[in-house]
């Protein structure tokens, strides 16, 4: 099922053009005011949102500065790119997106300005891993969501300590570490994910399908109608039959809570938080990037243990 918000092939095409005039406008009426990222002799990292900058600040240290484009909580399908986003991209060491569609804008730009640095795809690496009933790949389609694929952020965080150390070979030894770290803190959530299978969980339903990966690994099926996180994640609304369906699932004692996206709400959506509130179901919460200062892992196993929670048998 393919459930991405894409730009449209028209706003892709027209980010291409302005990027190389964004960038030739930053140089002329901006680079005076605009610092270089490596001017301290750290190597840059530019992530497209604030969950992958998360993951590169982890790996990194203080060995690296990292900076978003897109600000914490903004929806990156409807992010507009400025001058000095460009001027920030072109002069990066490394580049990092979270690819599959969600943040289109993001390649785009690194194609406007003829980037030369090594862009780490998050939905390009899910690719690449084995064929398992989590990581279907036959169809083409995938969840854009990839920071909550557990195994993915561990290929994007070697992949990411690999490019890191070619840069930086003094602190190679760091960069994987910190990488190692992170992979026992994954294993841990990945632990915690199973035990959740294994109580048998009962489902939910979803404003959005945004902690798709997460459901699947801890074995807890998601009821939403399709048609309904599809009308969400495009911002438009769900047909009258769809939204009577998801009301009555939650009404009707079928899902044991309802996952809220925190990060894109409407009347549609906040209509459904009340009909979880009138049936005394729980609501786990969910966004498209950690609080600010709560680390990747932590956020995860917030959430993790909310599911487990409201979910149990």
């Amino acid at each position: 099922m393919q459930l991405h918000r894409r730009a449209s092939g028209a706003r892709v095409r027209g980010l291409r053009l302005a990027a190389a005039a964004l960038v030739a406008l930053a140089a002329a009426g901006c680079a005076s005011s605009t610092a270089s990222p490596a001017a301290d002799g750290r190597t840059s990292v530019v992530a497209s949102t604030a969950v992958w900058a998360g993951i590169a600040e982890q790996i990194g240290g203080s060995s690296v500065d990292v900076q978003t484009i897109v600000p914490q909580g903004q929806d990156p399908h409807e992010f507009q790119v400025t001058p000095a986003d460009a001027l920030t991209v072109d002069r990066a060491d490394v580049l990092l997106a979270n690819g599959g569609g969600y943040d289109a804008f993001f390649t785009s730009l690194i194609r406007g300005v003829s980037a030369s640095a090594p862009v780490i795809d998050a939905a390009a690496l899910h690719a690449d891993q084995p064929e398992t009933d989590d990581h279907d790949h036959t169809h083409g389609a995938i969840n854009e969501h990839l920071w909550f694929d557990l195994d993915t952020v561990e290929a994007v965080a070697d992949d990411l300590a690999g490019q890191l150390a070619t840069i930086a070979p003094a602190e190679a030894d760091a960069f994987h570490a910190r990488a190692d770290s992170l992979h026992a803190e994954l294993r841990s959530l990945q632990n915690r994910s199973a035990a959740i299978a294994a109580g048998r969980p009962r489902p939910v339903v979803a404003t959005e399908p945004v902690a798709h990966y997460l459901l699947t690994g801890a074995g807890i099926e998601d009821l939403t109608p399709p048609e309904f996180g599809e009308a969400i994640e495009h911002g438009s609304d769900p047909a009258p039959a769809v939204i009577a369906q998801l009301t009555s699932l939650l009404s009707g004692g079928e899902v044991s809570a309802l996952v809220y996206n925190t990060q894109t709400e409407s009347p549609t959506t906040e209509a459904m938080l009340r009909a979880a509130g009138r049936a005394g179901l729980p609501v786990v919460e969910v966004a498209e990037s950690p609080p600010d200062g709560v680390p990747y892992t932590a956020w995860v196993d917030t959430i993790l243990t909310a599911l487990g929670k409201a979910t149990a048998r």
